[in-house]
């Protein structure tokens, strides 16, 4: 598909672990934009090949850029930024991989200025989108950059998968996601109407339990 520093884009996937709109601060202070996107078939497949060419090429860049490192480097893991997908109940893999795709909210660059990066959400119209909370099960493709990268002190090798943008093409907003997003279905049974709890219903209700309670024995 591409190289090194040119925007890769996903095909179409569904997102885990999301956070594009908002930095997740729970394991890197300065914040980190992060999306797990699980495909299946042909797409991973695809992506995965050239994922595996470029964490080869930057092995073997390390070795020539490092030449007294060279055992350190071939007996180093090597990372492709995907792994196979888990389910978390039976511990089996499901078929699909997951990429993971991050980049720093903010940080230093080498000249000591100062940075903070924002992720672009766009519909699938290619309008941007704001105020949005993307959340767990969205459909979406990832725009974002190779970035390949020798660690010496965590001894791997290989790339890493820069973040730069989302396309959503169904959303499932977090915190705020429908039924269908709970893994809910339609059934037989109670059927909520919004005019039987008025405020005004509401109002009367407390007053109601208010007199009750000081009817009692205390």
């Amino acid at each position: 598909m591409s190289k090194k520093n040119t925007n890769i884009i996903t095909p179409a996937g569904i997102a885990k672990w999301c956070h594009v709109s908002v930095p997740n601060t729970k394991h890197v202070a300065e914040g980190e934009y992060s999306v797990d996107l699980a495909l299946e078939g042909e797409d991973a497949e695809k992506l995965k090949a050239l994922l595996d060419e470029a964490a080869e090429q930057a092995k073997q860049d390390a070795l020539k850029n490092n030449p007294k490192e060279k055992g350190l480097i071939l007996k180093a893991e090597v990372t492709t930024g995907y792994t196979a997908e888990i389910d978390g109940e039976t511990g089996e893999p499901t078929g699909r991989t997951l990429f993971r795709f991050k980049n720093k909210a903010k940080g230093m660059k080498k000249d000591k200025t100062p940075f903070e990066v924002t992720i672009g959400i766009f519909d699938a119209k290619g309008k941007p989108m704001k105020g949005v909370k993307v959340g767990f099960g969205s459909k979406m493709k990832v725009s974002f950059e190779i970035v390949p990268f020798w660690s010496k002190g965590l001894k791997k090798v290989g790339v890493s998968l820069r973040l730069k943008a989302v396309q959503i093409l169904d959303l499932k907003q977090y915190g705020g996601g429908d039924a269908s997003s709970y893994g809910f279905g339609e059934e037989e049974g109670y059927e909520y109407d919004e005019s039987q709890f008025s405020d005004e219903s509401r109002d009367e209700s407390t007053d109601t339990d208010a007199v009750d309670d000081n009817d009692g024995d205390y």
